[in-house]
């Protein structure tokens, strides 16, 4: 009995060091066929890193307000910092309206009216 319990006990060390090392490996993650992600283990902070690899203009926006852009350290930041490199301001007004639609429309009915934007 405590020899079977002791053997169990070392395939689950071992099996758990397996995910340890495989998380230390660098692995590209394809999200989409025009955006690639690129993670990384960091032995600074302890954890895992993902970052860009590579991506359209409209994919790199679009990780602006999707759910995998938010896993990105300070993608905001760095969007911000760069985005003029291979996009205009006014490019990219154009392509977040058209994610948001509706809410542009009201927005811009409101700037023309000289009233301020609103959340509701």
């Amino acid at each position: 009995m405590n020899y079977s319990l002791c053997l169990q006990q070392g395939v689950d060390k071992k099996s758990k060091e397996r995910e340890k090392e495989k998380l230390r490996e660098p692995e590209t993650i394809q999200v989409a066929d025009d955006l690639a992600l690129f993670r990384q283990y960091d032995d600074s902070l302890g954890r895992s890193v993902i970052t860009v690899r590579h991506g359209s203009m409209e994919k790199l926006v679009s990780c602006l307000y999707t759910p995998y852009g938010h896993d990105i350290p300070n993608y905001v930041d760095t969007f911000l910092l760069t985005y003029r490199s291979f996009i205009s301001p006014k490019q990219l007004l154009r392509t977040l309206m058209s994610a948001y639609p509706l809410t542009a429309e009201v927005c811009l009915s409101s700037i023309s009216s000289n009233q301020y934007c609103s959340d509701g």
